[in-house]
């Protein structure tokens, strides 16, 4: 249930990411050609809705077994070594999205206590825009771990939680 929110959030962010980026980039262009002159920050804003849809959208990828991956070798394995190598693998990227998870924390805090904020908006403090790498982590970890409780539980390789379920 947590998880199904969890993915409607992440799939929620994602999407009100593209619409927003749209309609500024649409609306920037309109001022630009009709009234020649543009908004200060719109281009800036963009890049930081960007960022945030980026990572995380990397978590909806991790979950749906849909990030670049080479796997002829896993291909190519018998099944129960097949198992072995993807816990491993599962087991090392949680490891990794955690790792990623305190060094963002530790960037975003850095970036609050020196009360960062962007340069064409000045309201936007610069740790929510970092803020997005530790949520990530988490998030990724979280899938990354599932992954690997589900091939645990299973006896068929598992490669997307949606399979698992």
């Amino acid at each position: 249930m947590i998880d199904k929110n969890i993915r409607k959030a992440e799939s929620f962010v994602v999407a009100i990411s593209i619409m927003t980026i749209t309609v500024i980039i649409f609306i920037n262009v309109v001022l630009r050609y009709l009234f020649k002159n543009s908004l200060a920050w719109a281009e800036e804003l963009t890049r930081y809705i960007m960022v945030w849809m980026t990572f995380i959208g990397a978590s909806l990828c991790v979950r749906d077994n849909v990030h670049v991956t080479m796997d002829v070798l896993l291909n190519n394995l018998p099944k129960n070594l097949k198992k072995i190598l993807l816990y491993f693998i599962y087991g090392v990227s949680a490891v990794i999205c955690l790792y990623m998870t305190y060094l963002g924390w530790k960037i975003m805090m850095k970036v609050k206590i020196t009360g960062q904020v962007s340069p064409s908006m000045e309201f936007l403090p610069m740790w929510l825009v970092y803020l997005c790498v530790p949520i990530s982590g988490v998030l990724m970890a979280k899938n990354f771990l599932h992954l690997m409780y589900l091939n645990f539980k299973s006896t068929d390789i598992i490669r997307t939680i949606e399979e698992g379920k």
